[in-house]
């Protein structure tokens, strides 16, 4: 029993909003020799960084963060948007964002921050330089 399945075809948006869109995935399932094509559809957003901040002392540093939509505040690990807009996103929807551009946004949004200890941030700069 063989199974399989591929895309078949480029993403099509559907709607597209603000932070995200609706995109129609042509995908190719095979199975026991059947061939069928159907679409899948997921709600796609520009993806954020996060970095795992681990002190001296073997703590995960947090952010506390306010949420409007619960009224209440909401603990998460820092970092934050790798593009700004769905819009400069979609030359992406086929393919991986470059490594490049992600450590980059990691960065600016640390520089932004400016509340991971300074050990941290140079740790994550000398380990970023090791990846590009």
């Amino acid at each position: 029993m063989t199974s399989s399945i591929e895309p078949n075809g480029k993403p099509k948006i559907v709607y597209a909003g603000k932070i995200g869109a609706l995109v129609d995935y042509p995908m190719r399932i095979t199975h026991d020799g059947t061939t069928r094509d159907v679409t899948f559809q997921k709600f796609v957003r520009p993806p954020g960084t996060r970095i795992i901040a681990i002190n001296e002392k073997s703590l995960i540093y947090l952010q506390q963060e306010a949420r409007a939509e619960t009224d209440n505040p909401d603990w998460r690990l820092p970092g934050g948007k790798v593009l700004d807009t769905f819009e400069e996103y979609i030359p992406y929807l086929e393919e991986e964002i470059p490594t490049e551009l992600i450590l980059d946004a990691a960065s600016e949004n640390y520089k932004k921050k400016r509340r991971l200890p300074q050990m941290i941030y140079r740790s994550f700069i000398a380990q970023r330089q090791a990846l590009v």
